[in-house]
């Protein structure tokens, strides 16, 4: 639903390499007790960490396509090409990563996942249209391989993973805003 997420609509190579890289790594950020508090990045810039990361090397992604491309319609955060590392069993609630310093102390206006391990794992958005004090409706976000998604982050958002470490590579996108960076992407793989 591309309320929510767009696939980008170019296959990647980039996938095997990045998770070789991260299995190998044994110093995360936010691991253990610095869980959901607030560290910096490798730019200074702070932020919130609900799982381990780490901040990818640039060889790792430099000569991918679609990232070349999404770096043309979108601005990059310098130091937020991340993995994300998350223990079996852990869940993050539903938030919204928010759009400036104020919220969340990194201007965020989308996020670009590309999942580089399967797990039995949700990725799920907030229905707030179709809620009640009791239930509240949501739509599943589901991964296709080696493809990227831009979400749109600044709609409640959560995740549950299940069973097994689950490494996805993240890119933080500091504007234009989402609905902008679907046009501008769907201009540029037309």
């Amino acid at each position: 639903m591309e309320k929510y997420a767009y696939k980008i609509p170019h296959k990647t190579n980039i996938a095997k390499g990045i998770l070789e890289w991260a299995k190998k790594e044994k110093f995360w950020s936010g691991a253990g007790e610095l869980k959901n508090r607030v560290i910096a990045g490798d730019d200074g810039d702070g932020f919130l960490t609900p799982s381990m990361s780490r901040t990818v090397p640039s060889e790792l992604y430099k000569d991918c396509p679609a990232i070349k491309i999404l770096a043309e319609c979108g601005d990059i955060l310098p130091g937020q090409i991340q993995v994300f590392k998350t223990a079996p069993f852990e869940m993050y609630k539903f938030h919204n990563d928010g759009t400036g310093y104020k919220e969340t102390l990194i201007p965020k206006a989308a996020s670009v996942n590309l999942l580089l391990q399967e797990t039995r794992a949700n990725f799920l958005f907030y229905d707030n249209e179709h809620v009640d004090k009791e239930r509240v409706t949501f739509y599943e976000h589901q991964y296709d391989r080696d493809y990227l998604y831009l979400l749109n982050v600044q709609q409640q958002h959560g995740w549950f993973n299940y069973e097994g470490d689950r490494y996805i590579l993240i890119i933080r996108i500091g504007s234009p805003d989402y609905t902008e960076i679907v046009s501008k992407l769907k201009k540029k793989f037309s």
